[in-house]
C-alpha cells in the first residue's frame, strides 16, 4: 500500500478538523492516547499484549498528534524544545554526551 506524505494527510487532517472541530479532535486525541496505554499496559503488566494492537494505537496517536500541529500554529517547535531538552536530560542522567 503507497504511503501517504504528510502534504496529504495534512489536507485530510484539515477537512477532518473542520468537519468535526477542534474540541472533538482533542476528546479522539485524549481517546486514542488511553488505549495506547490499555495496549502498552497490557504488555508491562501482563506480558500478554499484542504488539501489532500496540501499532495500531501508536498510529492513532500519531494522526491525532499531527492534527494536533494543525490546530494549534507554533506547537511544533514549542514541542520540539521541549523534546530537545529532556533529551539533554535524560542524557545527562545516563551520563552519555550529546
Amino acid at each position: 500500500m503507497r504511503r501517504l506524505n504528510r502534504e496529504n494527510r495534512d489536507k485530510i487532517y484539515a477537512v477532518a478538523i473542520k468537519e468535526y472541530g477542534k474540541m472533538e479532535q482533542l476528546g479522539v486525541l485524549i481517546e486514542e492516547m488511553s488505549e495506547l496505554q490499555k495496549e502498552v499496559c497490557k504488555l508491562v503488566f501482563r506480558g500478554a499484549g499484542n504488539m501489532n494492537h500496540v501499532a495500531e494505537e501508536a498510529a492513532d496517536v500519531v494522526i491525532m498528534l499531527e492534527q494536533l500541529d494543525l490546530m494549534f500554529p507554533g506547537i511544533k517547535d514549542a514541542i520540539a524544545e521541549h523534546r530537545d531538552r529532556k533529551v539533554r536530560r535524560l542524557a545527562e542522567n545516563l551520563k552519555m554526551e550529546v
